[in-house]
């Protein structure tokens, strides 16, 4: 092979790899924030409360769901009027709004794993960034980053 053919492949495969980087779509999670409704005595104990345990800060859903915010993970307080620039989704939508994830990514997860549902994207962690939204004051808000606890985030 000569030195004009080797300089040819390589820019050929060089280009080759631009072009798919460029052209493959990515599978990108989708955002949620969920406000965070404490318990107001009409639920079981344990609904809607908040603790501290080795693991981190923990929120247990009205509904259902659980959350974790662990150490190192973001938090930021906010203005209550600033909860009008979040698009919040509802406790309940949560299982929807995954369905519709991996409907919609469908061919990407199937192009990449082979199936549609792979062992990892069973998990919720891996289909959204979750973001969880507390009322601390009349005026005051907090956005904690979180993640669904007993769904790999626990060692």
């Amino acid at each position: 092979m000569t030195l004009t053919n080797v300089i040819k492949l390589i820019f050929f495969s060089f280009f080759l790899f631009l072009y798919n980087q460029t052209y493959s779509q990515k599978i990108e999670k989708e955002t949620l924030y969920i406000l965070f409704k404490k318990n107001d005595g009409k639920q079981p104990e344990f609904k809607g409360k908040k603790f501290i345990n080795s693991h981190g800060l923990n929120f247990n859903l009205i509904k259902k769901g659980t959350f974790i915010h662990k150490k190192g993970m973001k938090r930021d307080t906010l203005c209550l009027s600033e909860l009008k620039n979040y698009k919040l989704t509802d406790e309940n939508d949560i299982e929807k709004k995954a369905d519709l994830w991996r409907k919609k990514n469908e061919k990407q997860l199937k192009k990449e794993y082979g199936k549609l549902y792979r062992q990892a994207f069973e998990y919720k962690n891996n289909i959204f960034n979750t973001y969880l939204i507390e009322k601390i004051s009349p005026k005051k808000i907090v956005i904690y980053e979180v993640k669904f606890r007993n769904e790999g985030v626990i060692e």
